[in-house]
C-alpha cells in the first residue's frame, strides 16, 4: 500500500480488504478475450465483491468478536454477498452514464449488451459463494426480510473507511475509483431506501421474458464471473509455508513438446495391451499434427476413455506452440480433478 494508513477493515482474518481486493484484480487481469468496456466492468466486479464486508456486522464476524450474536438475525446481518451485487449494479449503471434513480423508461433505451454488463456485474457478486439459479429466478426484488437486513447493513457502514479501502487499491484504474467510492451523501444507501433499484429489476424481467440472452451474451457472462470466481478463490488459497502469499510470476517459459515423451519413457513402461493401443493413438495425433492446416481454430481428439486423451492432447498443444511460434499461452482446462490424482 506504499506507506498509506489501510483502511481497518478486513476481508479475512488478518488480511485488510484493500490486500485482497487488489490481489484479486491482479490475479484477474488475464482477460485476453475481452474489450475494454468488459474490462472495465471486470474491474469495477472484482474490486466490489466484497462490498458487503465493509458492515460492522462483518467486521464482528471476521474477527471473532462475540457481540455479533447480541443481534437478532446476526446470520443475516454478516452475509455480504447481495449488499455487493447491488452496489456493482449501481456503479455500472453510473459507468455508463445512466442515473441510478431514473425509471424505466431511460433503461429502455439502453442497448442489450450494456444490460448484460449490469446483470453480469451483479450476479457474478451476488453468487460468488453460491450457484447460479435461472435469471428469471436470480433478477429479482428484495423480499421484506432482506429489505430491512439490508437497511440495517447499510446504517452500520463507515463510509470513510470504505473509501480509504478503494484509494488503497494499486491495481484499480484511478477513474474507476473515483467512480465506485461513496459520495457524501452515499446515495446508494438512498437508492435502496426508496427502493429505486426495483425500476431495473423490473426493466430486465420484461425484456428477458421477451427474449433471453444470446449463446455469447451467455458465454460472456460465464467468463466474467469465472475471472472472478478464479482471482477470488487464488488469492483467499495461495500461500507459501510460512502463510504469506505468493506472487505469480507471469513470464512465460518455454517448455519442448519432449517433455511428454520424457514423462512417458520415465513413469509408463508397462507394455500392456491397453498401454500398446494409447502409444499406437499418441503416435498417430502427432503424426496428423505434422501437415494440419494452422489457419484452422479448432482442433478435436476424439479417443474412447481410458485411451491418453491428457498426454496426448497436452503434446498436441506443445506441438502447435512451436509450429505458431511466438512461445504462446497454453490453457489447460481440467474437466476432472481426478485426472491429477
Amino acid at each position: 500500500m506504499h506507506g498509506q494508513e489501510n483502511s481497518g477493515l478486513y476481508s479475512h482474518p488478518g488480511i485488510y480488504i484493500e490486500e485482497h481486493i487488489d490481489r484479486c484484480l491482479f490475479y484477474s487481469d488475464c482477460n485476453v478475450l475481452l474489450d475494454d468496456i468488459q474490462k472495465d466492468i471486470l474491474q469495477i466486479t472484482v474490486a466490489l465483491h466484497d462490498f458487503g464486508k465493509c458492515t460492522s456486522y462483518f467486521q464482528l464476524y471476521i474477527t471473532g468478536d462475540p457481540a455479533l450474536k447480541w443481534y437478532e438475525n446476526h446470520e443475516q446481518l454478516k452475509a455480504h454477498a447481495y449488499l455487493s451485487g447491488l452496489y456493482a449494479l449501481y456503479c455500472v449503471l453510473k459507468y455508463f452514464g445512466i442515473n441510478p434513480f431514473s425509471d424505466r423508461t431511460v433503461f429502455k433505451n439502453m442497448d442489450v449488451d450494456k444490460i448484460l454488463l449490469c446483470v453480469a456485474s451483479y450476479l457474478s457478486c451476488k453468487r460468488h459463494h453460491g450457484l447460479l439459479d435461472d435469471l428469471s429466478h436470480e433478477i429479482k426484488y428484495l423480499d421484506k426480510g432482506e429489505y430491512l437486513i439490508m437497511l440495517q447493513q447499510l446504517e452500520s457502514i463507515d463510509t470513510e473507511k470504505v473509501n480509504r479501502f478503494i484509494d488503497n487499491l494499486q491495481n484499480l484504474k484511478p477513474e474507476l475509483k473515483e467512480l465506485i467510492k461513496i459520495d457524501k451523501d452515499f446515495l446508494f444507501k438512498k437508492w435502496i431506501q426508496e427502493e429505486k433499484y426495483k425500476e431495473f429489476i423490473k426493466h430486465f424481467t420484461i425484456i428477458y421474458s421477451r427474449n433471453p440472452f444470446s449463446e455469447y451474451h451467455f458465454s460472456l457472462f460465464q467468463y466474467m464471473f469465472s475471472l472472478l470466481l478464479s482471482s477470488d478463490k487464488l488469492e483467499a488459497g495461495i500461500k507459501t509455508d510460512d502463510g504469506t502469499k505468493l506472487t505469480v510470476n507471469r513470464e512465460h517459459v518455454y517448455v519442448s513438446h519432449e517433455i511428454v515423451d520424457k514423462y512417458k519413457k520415465e513413469n509408463l513402461k508397462d507394455t500392456s495391451d491397453i498401454n500398446l493401443l494409447r502409444e499406437k493413438a499418441y503416435q498417430q495425433v502427432l503424426e496428423s499434427i505434422e501437415n494440419v492446416d494452422l489457419s484452422k481454430k479448432i482442433y478435436t481428439i476424439t479417443l474412447p476413455t481410458g485411451m491418453g486423451k491428457t498426454l496426448t492432447g497436452l503434446a498436441v498443444a506443445l506441438k502447435l506452440r512451436e509450429k505458431l511460434g511466438d512461445n504462446r499461452r497454453i490453457i489447460y482446462s481440467l474437466p476432472f480433478i481426478s485426472i491429477i490424482d
